[in-house]
């Protein structure tokens, strides 16, 4: 009597399976085989298209009926002569990776997910919370006054937790958020200006509720928190000036730099250029006119012709009414 264990029957698609691998082998060896006696020529076989086709299709058939995680199968590839064997099956990407990124590969492949290396992107200091002040026009951040900066920004946002907590101060947690929007836009150039904005804030709260004790100590608490904690950034500047801050104090004040426009004797500036004229001008305008060449003179009749008429010919004007803005 036969005792030997029973396997159960196969399947029809596991059938070819077992079948395309056995094939597959024997065309490996055959091709194995056929190459050794090409050795020393540029022609070599390779089964990778032919066997990967007829392989993939039978094990799609069979995940299909299975419902046990199989493996997928393996394709063989025969490297031409020269070339090294696990290189040339391993993907191009994964020559670059370090131990790390190939852990992760190997993971991303057990869990059937694979995700592109383009996606993975590093952690900034935004995701972690943090916003990067904007920038400003004419205005550099130092590394320094980055450091500084941040240290601002979370005290000042430390001070509008501490006043949102408490229901009567509440209100108030939005003018810190003034205070931080100013410190972004560059309104404060040094650590004191901030501090004596914040100070006129919370002493204006202190005032607000001197007829509450209670509520009034509580704010004299926060502000020593707060002198305690700005003692170690105070008198440090947040914003250095650049050439750019310089010229726009310059075109401020008027003062622009650079080549100063060439003025004629007697001429007036752009400033008092509505100004009327005075008796030592009118002068200098008449002695000008009469000058004048022919063909120079034409040019003023576009100017007074509509204010004085023509008479027999000739034009005649008073440079006493002369409109200023023409002449």
């Amino acid at each position: 009597e036969n005792t030997s264990e029973q396997l159960p029957p196969l399947s029809k698609e596991e059938v070819e399976e077992r079948l395309n691998k056995t094939q597959l082998t024997l065309e490996t060896k055959q091709a194995f085989a056929l190459n050794s006696l090409l050795s020393g020529s540029s022609f070599r076989f390779d089964l990778f298209e032919s066997s990967k086709k007829k392989v993939n299709s039978s094990w799609k058939n069979t995940k299909k009926k299975s419902t046990k995680t199989s493996k997928p199968p393996e394709y063989y590839h025969i490297p031409p002569a020269g070339v090294d064997e696990f290189a040339s099956n391993v993907p191009g990407s994964m020559s670059s990776m370090n131990d790390a990124e190939m852990d992760q590969y190997d993971l991303e492949n057990s869990m059937g997910r694979r995700t592109s290396r383009r996606e993975r992107k590093p952690a900034h200091k935004q995701d972690l919370g943090y916003e990067e002040p904007k920038p400003i026009k004419g205005v550099k951040l130092s590394g320094a006054s980055r450091e500084i900066f941040r240290k601002c920004e979370e005290l000042i946002n430390s001070m509008k937790d501490s006043f949102g907590r408490i229901p009567e101060l509440a209100s108030f947690s939005s003018q810190f958020e003034e205070e931080i929007n100013n410190l972004r836009d560059g309104k404060y150039m040094s650590t004191s200006m901030l501090g004596n904005s914040i100070r006129k804030l919370m002493n204006g709260v202190v005032t607000k509720f001197s007829s509450n004790p209670m509520l009034a100590n509580r704010v004299v608490e926060m502000i020593n928190k707060f002198e305690e904690s700005f003692a170690s950034i105070d008198e440090k500047v947040l914003f250095e000036e650049t050439k750019l801050d310089s010229y726009l104090a310059r075109k401020k004040s008027g003062c622009y730099g650079g080549k100063k426009k060439l003025m004629k004797p007697g001429s007036r500036s752009d400033e008092d250029f509505d100004r009327p004229m005075s008796n030592e001008e009118k002068k200098n305008l008449s002695r000008a006119i009469r000058n004048l060449t022919a063909t120079q003179l034409k040019g003023i009749i576009s100017i007074v012709k509509d204010m004085f008429p023509e008479k027999n010919g000739m034009l005649e004007f008073d440079i006493d009414i002369l409109p200023p803005n023409k002449c």
